[in-house]
């Protein structure tokens, strides 16, 4: 569970990075963090999935 959280806060500083460096303003930064979080938790879940299904087998 915790690679999931992790996910989100790598996802949501990446965002929030790529907003700043295009020159965005600060509600730009927050909707790309949030943007990113989410693509960061759905690829740690998958991650995360994955090494339960290895570890089950």
């Amino acid at each position: 569970m915790i690679l999931i959280l992790v996910g989100m806060i790598i996802g949501a500083a990446i965002g929030a990075w790529r907003a700043k460096q295009r020159g965005g303003a600060v509600l730009d930064m927050v909707q790309w963090g949030a943007v990113h979080a989410v693509v960061g938790m759905l690829i740690a879940t998958a991650i995360f999935v994955i090494i339960l299904r290895r570890l089950s087998a």
